[in-house]
């Protein structure tokens, strides 16, 4: 299946490029707010307290992208199924750890429920970014409609997950994300975000609620892919107290 058009990222971090919109069928909510992008300004001294100082300096770099537009579980909870199969693939540090494992399994779920199709890979033990990294690439060249990602902050990584983001791939970071300088400086726009609050990259913890986020990661796909939702949306999931 061709990949959808890629909308344009309204938002941050995990901030992003995303796939073009198609008119929603079961009427998902929609956020009230728009997101913001913000720029750096640069200030300038009047010329006669400037000495010279700032002559023919660039301007600071502006951020790529706003803040990304904060959702609730209630946004998402009547996305409906795709009209046509989504291909969603899944990266992750080792679905065979219970934190995975666990998000793997409610992912599939939903999956089902949504007319979404799973494929799930691994790096292999002991093999570091570079596996992570090609796993990133093949999903772009592959042409799936989104990746879900638990990723590192390794520039191997990042610099995958920039390639697949300048491909339109849409990148949906779960469970955690790169801090947003990280993500700027690597010039990457995620197209959503789902996990603990802030920038939090492993250890995963069970307690992090691996279901909840498993199965919001496949309805904000789904929403952004097939029901209308834009590019740019984070879902804040709060860890277990107990």
């Amino acid at each position: 299946m061709s990949r959808r058009a890629r909308l344009l990222p309204t938002c941050l971090a995990l901030a992003l490029a995303a796939c073009g919109p198609r008119p929603p069928a079961g009427g998902l909510p929609q956020p009230d707010h728009d997101p913001t992008a913000t720029a750096a300004g640069t200030a300038q001294a009047p010329a006669d307290e400037d000495f010279g100082l700032n002559d023919d300096a660039p301007p600071p770099p502006a951020p790529l992208v706003g803040p990304m537009r904060v959702i609730t579980a209630a946004d998402l909870d009547n996305t409906p199924a795709a009209h046509q199969p989504v291909r969603l693939a899944v990266v992750l540090p080792n679905y065979r750890e219970q934190y995975f494992l666990a998000l793997v399994n409610a992912a599939s779920v939903q999956a089902k429920r949504l007319n979404a199709e799973l494929t799930v890979t691994s790096p292999r033990p002991g093999s570091g970014a570079a596996d992570q990294a090609a796993l990133i690439r093949q999903a772009a060249t592959d042409q799936y409609d989104a990746l879900l990602i638990a990723p590192t902050a390794d520039s191997d990584v990042l610099a995958a997950l920039h390639e697949a983001d300048q491909s339109g791939l849409p990148i949906i970071a779960v469970g955690g994300r790169p801090s947003p300088e990280a993500l700027n400086q690597a010039e990457i726009a995620l197209s959503g975000y789902v996990g603990p609050p802030g920038s939090e990259l492993g250890p995963y913890n069970i307690l992090h609620r691996p279901k909840t986020i498993g199965k919001y990661a496949v309805r904000l796909a789904v929403a952004q892919i097939d029901g209308g939702l834009p590019a740019g949306h984070e879902l804040i999931v709060v860890p277990d107290s107990s």
